[in-house]
């Protein structure tokens, strides 16, 4: 069985994603007073990201979704998205990577410091799901996919871990089966210790959402650049807390042997080990 591997792992290691995202940069505009530290989210879509942005958002703190991914949508079609960062101590930024088109694929990272955002001022949360229910899941809202569009989205992941680390920019690699073997509340009380930020002390309405205020409207302090299709995010909206439903991935015998001579396996695997000496727990048996 053929897949253009080699091809993917030659794109997720160059800067091609510049030529459609460096004439928008422009399009970002920093604070004059105090830059927050802004903690940036990324992954494959379906990875958990909305779910982890609305914990953060709860927090009372601004969490942008999608900035430069919205920016690359409207280019595509001749519109202009700004993104506008508030002065403030801490923010968050949430961007995913695919399904369909080339300029899905970027590393938000490197925009913000080419658009001259502080390094000191950035850290990075990797987010990877177990890769067999990330294509269940594409599936589920997209119908037919590529499964090379979904094993470039884990390999620019992987991307975007090793150049944040190579310039010195702190990463947590997640995966979202952590709240599946570990208490929810916890697991983010965790997370918060590695993020490092004074502001960031849990409590329980991060994780029972119950109380609202619902995940995008007002008072949610999540600040979105386009209109998401309300399948996209109704699970957040109308979920009452930050959990993990396991489902079993229905995928035919080519879909998984394409997976298994993939190596997200190996690199998802990579990813539950480095998240739980960073979070100090444990995922799975």
């Amino acid at each position: 069985m053929k897949f253009g591997l080699a091809s993917i792992l030659k794109g997720c290691c160059s800067n091609d994603y510049l030529t459609n995202y460096e004439p928008l940069l422009e399009n970002v505009f920093l604070p004059d007073g105090e830059v927050p530290l802004l903690v940036v989210v990324v992954g494959p879509c379906r990875s958990g990201t909305t779910a982890l942005s609305n914990v953060l958002a709860l927090t009372g703190h601004f969490s942008y979704m999608q900035p430069f991914k919205s920016m690359g949508r409207a280019s595509l079609e001749g519109g202009r998205v700004k993104w506008v960062i508030k002065e403030n101590s801490l923010a968050f930024s949430k961007e995913t990577l695919g399904v369909e088109t080339d300029i899905e694929y970027f590393d938000p990272v490197d925009l913000l410091l080419r658009r001259g955002y502080p390094k000191d001022k950035l850290q990075v949360v990797t987010i990877l799901r177990r890769p067999e229910e990330t294509l269940d899941s594409w599936q589920r809202l997209w119908g037919s996919v590529s499964e090379e569009r979904l094993i470039q989205a884990y390999y620019q992941t992987v991307a975007i871990k090793r150049r944040a680390d190579q310039k010195g920019i702190p990463v947590i690699p997640y995966v979202p089966e952590t709240i599946r073997y570990n208490d929810p509340g916890e697991v983010i009380a965790r997370l918060f210790a590695a993020i490092g930020s004074e502001e960031l002390v849990y409590h329980p309405g991060l994780t029972d959402w119950s109380q609202g205020p619902v995940f995008g409207e007002s008072g949610s302090n999540v600040v979105f650049f386009d209109n998401p299709p309300d399948r996209f995010i109704q699970g957040v909206k109308k979920g009452r807390g930050y959990v993990s439903e396991m489902r079993r991935p229905q995928l035919t015998a080519r879909q998984q042997e394409i997976l298994s001579l993939s190596g997200l396996g190996m690199i998802y695997d990579q990813f539950r080990v480095g998240c739980e000496q960073c979070l100090g727990v444990r995922i799975g048996g």
